[in-house]
């Protein structure tokens, strides 16, 4: 099993069409702001989940979080806006752990991180289109025969 997750792509078209090209993964989670062109693109293909962020125009009708299992694995899907996520990640944690979730999925800050909190891994896959330090990025959690592994996929600057 494996997932792709995407976030901040903010309307790239290029960007998206590189990821509907590239990106092989079972399913998707996608964490909002501007990704409905790689959304529309993938859920051709793929089962795809998607919540809204602060600067998706739609995001009122879109839902803030969702909860998402696979393999067993409760993973809890948000942009991140909503958690004060400069005061560091207590709250997301938090939220995650409330909902039972063992991980939680967030965007909103365009910085790739694998990091953890109260026994939730948090994984943020970067900004496709818009980094605010290193490459442009996506997620992929990989199912190892009994755990998930996050990694961050660079997106080089000469596919797009």
């Amino acid at each position: 099993m494996r997932i792709a997750v995407i976030s901040d792509l903010h309307h790239d078209e290029r960007v998206a069409e590189y990821l509907y090209r590239t990106v092989s993964a079972d399913r998707a989670f996608i964490l909002g702001d501007g990704c409905q062109p790689v959304t529309e693109l993938l859920s051709c293909r793929i089962p795809v989940t998607a919540v809204g962020g602060n600067c998706d125009i739609f995001g009122r009708r879109m839902l803030p979080f969702a909860v998402e299992e696979a393999q067993g694995v409760k993973f809890f899907l948000t942009h991140g806006h909503r958690y004060e996520l400069c005061s560091g990640y207590g709250r997301l944690a938090f939220a995650a752990k409330s909902c039972g979730c063992s991980f939680a999925l967030f965007g909103h800050t365009h910085i790739a991180c694998i990091d953890a909190a109260d026994g939730v891994t948090l994984f943020n896959p970067g900004s496709a289109s818009r980094p605010r330090s290193g490459n442009r990025s996506y997620g992929v959690l990989e199912w190892d025969g009994s755990k998930f592994l996050p990694k961050i996929i660079d997106i080089l600057p000469e596919n797009c």
